[in-house]
């Protein structure tokens, strides 16, 4: 115990002197993660859509975005300024970050969910400054490679460091509080946010490069980095590339378009092998590493194919439901990889610094504006929207018409609508929307939480009066109500039963009759030895199908019908059709019934 104590005051003046450096160093970034760290925790406490979780959560949005700006803005006044500047450069980023905070919804919080996307676009970008801050003008050396790989590796053995440290803590946390039988109710949150805030870049920043003239002396490439590209990166773009050619075959062979899902595979590829290409960048030209050369000849070729199948695959997506944040981006990115293909096998010694300048410019110039991905996908969203309105009859002139009876919609038709305002409302918030529905006298003081596009949506629909038609194959099969009350004509009828499907468990005694639903059909019979009879009942169910309301007149949801030579007359109250599984033909699900005898 004492020789742990006695290294510990040996090494407490060195690590003092160290952080001190650090601080005097980095000040800015340092107070962006202690500040961002500390809204963090306020989050964790507070309630979804409260004023000070909104507050909460535009502080820690803006501290995040100024740990790589104020790291941007360091390395780039330290790459120019050989001496102590008298000026810190990172008063720059101090309105650029203020503007930012007071440009976020003072309703910040689960939604409007445009906010996150603008938020992620910056900050892509940002770390694409980071790339390049000390390397943005003269010719491309090795030392911008060399300052890459630095903070690249840094950053993977302090995420390490950090997990490592987080869980040790966590378990010691857990025993102390089985151990002593205390009550922390927050602490292992607070305990995982600190180390993940402030920590964490404490131990990355402390690895900075400082001497960014000893990174232009070419070194020997590390053998670890090589090990890694060989051993877990190139198998990974192997395997990815052979799934998604092998599905290339398959969509040429059977004549058919790309599917959605195809994105997520493409951009792992991507991802996975641009790395790789960037971190054998500096071997591109030694001819004994003939693999490394093989590699970044032959990828570039072989994603650019896959790329155009990515295009192909969202273009199939925003012909059929319009532009999305998602696919805008998917449009964005399938063309930048697509002219990473191009530019890589054509200017092969173009470099890898216009790699992160082209990611940030174009995650800046998405990020706002009337080019971005959130305005152009609001419009075409919008457009969407009144679109299925007029189809249905719902909107004349730009207006609003809600009908005065129910209206039913193809389950299809529904389903869009349903999803399309959902989405507007839960990216853009109803402020989009509520130009269009504000004749509906919405009461929007019900529709707060965690979820309010949610509760917003089933007001609207509510208001429209819209019901959805189950359907399999394309046709309307709705649930068919009678319309008016119990005023049934009993003149000339000697007995009057009611029968409920949905109530009876498998079959129920209806006078002296048996009845259930069963297999699609209305069946009946006298005895319990006596065979099933189905109902004849498709006619009218076939005229039912024909109908535009939900709610239907008596003449029309009645039936005659004889059995062991007795006369029915069937009255339904409620129908519920739908299609059959296997053959898609017309099935009774349940129903509600007025038998009447003659």
């Amino acid at each position: 115990m004492r020789g742990v104590l006695h290294r510990i005051r040996e090494t407490w003046p060195n690590l003092q002197k160290a952080l001190i450096q650090l601080v005097g160093r980095f000040p800015w970034m340092l107070l962006c993660a202690v500040t961002g760290t500390a809204a963090a925790m306020d989050l964790v406490e507070r309630k979804t859509g409260t004023g000070w979780y909104a507050y909460s959560s535009r502080i820690f949005m803006t501290a995040a975005l100024g740990l790589p700006l104020f790291f941007a803005l360091r390395i780039w006044q330290e790459t120019k300024e050989k001496r102590q500047p008298k000026v810190s450069v990172e008063w720059v980023g101090v309105p650029l970050l203020a503007g930012y905070f007071f440009w976020q919804s003072a309703e910040l919080g689960s939604e409007p969910q445009i906010i996150s996307i603008r938020w992620a676009l910056l900050m892509v970008g940002l770390h694409g400054c980071v790339a390049i801050s000390g390397f943005m003008s003269g010719a491309e050396g090795v030392g911008f490679w060399q300052f890459n790989r630095r903070i690249f590796t840094r950053f993977c053995l302090t995420s390490l460091y950090t997990g490592v440290l987080t869980l040790g803590l966590e378990l010691a946390l857990l025993s102390a509080e089985k151990l002593f039988e205390l009550n922390i109710r927050f602490g292992y949150m607070r305990l995982f946010l600190v180390m993940i805030g402030i920590f964490h870049p404490l131990f990355f920043l402390a690895g900075v490069p400082r001497d960014f003239d000893a990174l232009e002396i070419d070194e020997p490439y590390p053998k670890p980095l090589k090990a890694f590209t060989q051993i877990a990166l190139a198998p990974l773009v192997a395997i990815f590339t052979g799934i998604l050619y092998v599905y290339t075959f398959k969509i040429i062979g059977l004549h058919s378009w790309p599917r959605g899902w195809v994105a997520l595979p493409v951009l792992l590829l991507s991802g996975v092998g641009i790395l790789a290409v960037l971190l054998l960048h500096p071997l591109r030209n030694q001819p004994e590493q003939r693999w490394a050369r093989w590699f970044m000849h032959y990828f570039p070729r072989a994603l650019a194919p896959l790329s155009i199948l990515l295009l192909l695959s969202l273009r199939e997506r925003i012909t059929a439901y319009g532009v999305t944040e998602s696919r805008y981006l998917g449009m964005l990115v399938g063309g930048w990889l697509l002219a990473w293909s191009f530019v890589s096998v054509i200017w092969q010694n173009v470099g890898i610094r216009w790699v992160p300048v082209s990611l940030a410019l174009a995650c800046f110039m998405t990020s706002a504006g009337p080019w971005s991905a959130g305005s152009i996908s609001r419009q075409s969203q919008l457009r969407q929207l009144v679109g299925l309105l007029e189809r249905g009859g719902l909107m004349v002139d730009g207006k609003i018409r809600p009908p005065e009876k129910e209206t039913l919609l193809p389950g299809k038709d529904y389903e869009r609508l349903e999803s399309t305002l959902k989405y507007l409302v839960a990216t853009h918030g109803r402020g989009v929307v509520r130009e269009i529905f504000d004749d509906l006298l919405l009461d929007t003081s019900k529709v707060e939480g965690r979820r309010p596009s949610w509760g917003y949506t089933a007001q609207v629909m509510g208001k429209l009066r819209l019901r959805k038609m189950e359907d399999k194959n394309g046709r309307y099969i709705p649930e068919y109500k009678l319309i008016g009350g119990n005023d049934f004509p009993l003149d000339g009828f000697r007995r009057a039963r009611f029968f409920n499907s949905s109530l009876a468990s498998k079959e129920a005694l209806v006078g002296d009759l048996w009845m259930k639903v069963e297999e699609g059909a209305l069946k009946a019979r006298f005895k319990k030895e006596d065979p099933w009879e189905n109902v004849p009942m498709d006619t009218l169910f076939a005229s039912l199908t024909k109908q535009n309301e939900s709610e239907i007149p008596l003449e029309k949801m009645s039936a005659d019908w004889e059995i062991g030579g007795r006369s029915f007359h069937v009255i339904f109250t409620d129908i519920f059709l739908q299609h059959g599984t296997a053959d898609g033909a017309l099935n009774l699900r349940r129903c509600s019934l007025l038998l009447l005898e003659r």
